[in-house]
């Protein structure tokens, strides 16, 4: 469709857009249907040709501001509706939970982002929308929503076990670091750490979030440092029971070798991204272990000058 016939094309009414409501949701309560949709479907896009010429026509459509528009207006007003919303999410929740549905759409994601066109196009709106604080703002909400969620949690939790778990997994991460740490990467990354820490908003903003992080740690260390607590075994928190038993059964280990065992435990570290890190810099981490000692009648041992 052209600008010019997009443009003449009339809107429906209500009416309308009623009855064809209703005929399509006849048509595709009927599983012989869908089946037969289906495998039409799977033959259209089987042949390259109509794939392409499909493909050709849905860029072109896309491209036009009236058409991305209307399509983000439906959008948007059949999630705001809370039957369809819970169906959806149901629907999409079924689906993932499928190994198969994860593997095909891990596949077709990797076929998209090999295409140099399409990865270009991405990376240049994902840009455009994290310069928008209207944007950033959205996204944050969202990322709080679904952590929120005790079943999101949890899969996303027992999913990082079952990745890091698996030998290959963990290589793969490390053949990629390894892949990416060369002169031109460390380069770039140098020049655009200049170029950011260069802007006064950049700086004004890392700033508050760094404060806010520190406010947040403060926090957390005072509900985990429960003195009452620690007379009974049982009120123990995981983070606190496992490293008293490290230090029970060998006294002289020292925090960085703590924080490796705790790393390697995948305990999730509540004072930053790593225990090993935390436990040996100044800070929340090093109070709180020295606590943990102090209670369990280890602490730290000095060397002792020696005497003239």
């Amino acid at each position: 469709m052209s600008q010019r016939d997009y443009s003449a094309a009339k809107p429906l009414s209500n009416n309308q857009r009623l009855v064809l409501s209703t005929a399509s949701k006849g048509y595709w309560a009927d599983r012989e249907n869908r089946r037969q949709s289906s495998e039409a479907q799977k033959r259209i896009w089987a042949d390259q040709e109509k794939r392409q010429r499909r493909t050709e026509a849905s860029k072109r459509a896309q491209a036009l501001p009236e058409v991305r528009k209307k399509k983000s207006q439906a959008s948007k007003r059949t999630w705001a509706d809370p039957e369809i919303r819970q169906r959806r999410t149901k629907g999409i929740k079924q689906a993932l939970a499928s190994p198969e549905v994860r593997k095909k759409k891990s596949q077709a994601s990797k076929r998209t982002w090999a295409d140099p066109e399409i990865r270009q196009r991405r990376t240049k709106g994902i840009k455009q929308g994290q310069a928008s604080p209207e944007v950033r703002k959205k996204m944050s909400e969202a990322i709080k929503h679904s952590w929120a969620d005790p079943e999101i949690r949890q899969r996303r939790s027992e999913g990082n076990k079952r990745y890091w778990a698996d030998p290959e997994s963990r290589q793969r991460q490390r053949d990629a670091i390894k892949k990416r740490d060369t002169p031109a990467a460390r380069q770039k990354m140098s020049t655009a750490s200049k170029r950011y820490w260069a802007d006064a908003e950049n700086r004004r903003r890392s700033s508050e979030a760094q404060k806010t992080l520190w406010a947040e740690q403060k926090r957390k260390l005072a509900e985990a440092w429960r003195p009452e607590d620690w007379s009974d075994w049982e009120k123990w928190p995981p983070d606190r029971k496992m490293v008293g038993l490290m230090l029970i059964e060998n006294r002289r280990l020292l925090n960085r070798q703590i924080g490796e065992m705790l790393d390697e435990s995948r305990l999730p570290c509540p004072f930053g991204n790593s225990w090993e890190r935390t436990l040996t810099q100044p800070g929340t981490g090093a109070n709180w272990i020295s606590k943990v000692r102090n209670d369990l009648g280890m602490g730290v041992r000095r060397r002792r000058r020696p005497t003239a």
